[in-house]
């Protein structure tokens, strides 16, 4: 789950091991709801049972000045390079400006 504010990522939750896509997502929904958080969703999930989760964070000036923080959310059961590929996809997904130049951080890399 990724909590947001006027298109700028404020914070990230996940849950792993949960017997559902759906009750992970109301797991991390719910935690991020406690933090005080209001507009929260789902960016990523995979029902793999093992696998590796990797999740990045950047932060960067848009075209227009503005300061943004995006996270990407990837999964692979293959490899951890294969689930870091598949987090900068997610990025570029929701975040149209970021460019592989602009840089990223991998704030979480778990196997499960």
């Amino acid at each position: 789950m990724i909590a947001k504010k006027l298109g700028d990522s404020l914070a990230i939750e996940w849950a792993i091991g949960e017997p559902s896509i759906a009750s992970a997502i109301e797991k991390a929904k719910q935690a991020l709801y406690r933090k005080g958080y209001e507009y929260v969703f789902p960016q990523s999930s995979s029902s793999d049972p093992h696998g590796w989760m990797i999740i990045i964070k950047t932060h960067y000036r848009t075209y227009t000045g503005r300061e943004r923080t995006s996270y990407g959310c990837g999964f692979s059961s293959q490899s951890s390079t294969v689930a870091e590929e598949n987090a900068l996809t997610n990025l570029r997904t929701y975040s149209w400006g970021w460019k592989s130049g602009m840089g990223y951080e991998v704030i979480e890399n778990l196997q499960y």
